[in-house]
């Protein structure tokens, strides 16, 4: 007989962004609807990113997601493998985070611009929600 391999059950899984999202979602006790309503997508393409048929939702859908579920951008960015938490502590400014995507990551220059630019809407917000706060 040939030899068989076995593969886990990780390769037919959803990819990180879905399963992240699934728990998150899940931990809040929201259905996929009430997500769905909170970002302003449907609750097709929220199954559809859960199950793995969305492999990479851009940039604004996943500061949409974030945001809805109440979670730090950076959070996200891990969960789908584009920046490492563990590695932040090295990242002490824009540049340096740049430069750690384009060679440590291999993103292109459009992928870089696009995650610096949702990391300046959420500081944005941020800052609009602590003079709201006052």
């Amino acid at each position: 007989m040939g030899q068989s391999s076995i593969v886990t059950d990780v390769a037919f899984g959803p990819p990180p962004i879905g399963r992240f999202v699934r728990e998150v979602r899940e931990a809040r006790h929201f259905s996929q609807a009430e997500l769905a309503r909170r970002c302003n997508l449907s609750r097709a393409y929220i199954n559809a990113l859960e199950s793995g048929s969305v492999k990479q939702p851009s940039a604004r859908t996943l500061g949409v997601l974030a945001d809805a579920l109440g979670i730090d951008i950076m959070e996200m960015l891990d969960a789908i493998g584009t920046v490492r938490v563990k590695d932040r502590d090295g990242i002490v400014d824009e540049a340096t985070l740049a430069s750690y995507l384009r060679k440590q990551r291999k993103l292109s220059e459009g992928s870089v611009r696009s995650i610096l630019h949702l990391i300046h809407l959420f500081e944005l917000g941020d800052r609009q929600e602590k003079r709201t706060a006052r």
